[in-house]
């Protein structure tokens, strides 16, 4: 659906996932996000979009496309409508907890210019376009950058919403590797890498000469992932142990996707701890 156009510009909202994927789309797409902030970049990827666009039940997706005059994509923003839980909360205490139905911004900021009268026509369109939902989610808003500026200033904003922070200020923490160990360590004065080295001999000796990171990240690394996972926890049941539910787990649709990012630390021949995540883009 086309909306009425503002300073030149207008949404179309897409639901279709070959529409999603036509080329030109998928294109501007990579483009914009190859070039947006690394906070929640992954969450605005074409593959979380897909990912989130699965499973049984799935929640109702769209992609926001911002055109200009001359049907020229100038902005993308990928949105699911589901139920999040809003505490009202006073003196310390949560009085309660409602859920509401929102639009939900994958990733929390829109892939756009940043300029006014872009932000303008997406929460205009958004607003027009999902009249029965309670309001927009946008998670992960850089404090000082051009979205939370725009929250703060727009008058399109005043008119059509009421700013709710529901978090407050939350740390977030990345670190961007280089694509080699060797890369990583260049980065460091001789003392710290003599350090980083005898830090890794100790541990290996602790470990009766044992020290190794295994990355999982494929679909075929699941069933082995989820044993070390269950291995590692006090609530492993039979089934999670043998790898029974490989195929239906969360992680074997994330993995098809590329998206996972899991590491186990073995030491003594066995694995000691496993963080995991996904890949910062």
């Amino acid at each position: 659906m086309s909306f009425s156009a503002r300073a030149g510009l207008y949404c179309r909202f897409l639901s279709s996932p070959a529409d999603c994927h036509a080329p030109k789309i998928r294109l501007a797409w990579d483009q914009m996000l190859s070039g947006s902030d690394p906070i929640g970049a992954v969450y605005r990827s074409p593959a979380w979009y897909d990912h989130m666009n699965t499973g049984d039940p799935k929640p109702p997706c769209y992609l926001a496309v911002l055109l200009d005059q001359a049907d020229e994509i100038r902005g993308i923003a990928a949105l699911g409508i589901r139920r999040v839980p809003v505490p009202v909360t006073a003196a310390g205490r949560t009085l309660l907890t409602p859920h509401l139905r929102v639009v939900d911004i994958f990733g929390g900021q829109p892939l756009l210019a940043g300029d006014a009268e872009s932000y303008d026509c997406l929460f205009s369109a958004l607003a027009e376009q999902f009249p029965d939902c309670d309001g927009v989610r946008l998670a992960e808003i850089p404090v000082g950058g051009a979205l939370s500026r725009y929250l703060d200033n727009s008058s399109v904003i005043r008119q059509r919403f009421l700013l709710c922070d529901s978090r407050g200020l939350a740390p977030y923490q990345a670190l961007p590797l280089p694509k080699t160990y060797a890369q990583y360590l260049a980065h460091f004065a001789r003392k710290r890498r003599y350090n980083l080295r005898r830090q890794e001999r100790l541990l290996r000796q602790h470990g009766s000469g044992t020290l190794e990171l295994k990355r999982w990240e494929s679909p075929d690394d699941v069933g082995g992932l989820l044993r070390q996972l269950a291995l590692l926890s006090d609530r492993a049941g039979p089934a999670d142990v043998c790898g029974h539910r490989d195929a239906r787990h969360p992680y074997a649709e994330v993995a098809c996707r590329g998206l996972l990012r899991c590491y186990t630390l073995y030491m003594w021949r066995r694995s000691c701890g496993c963080p995991d995540g996904l890949p910062i883009r």
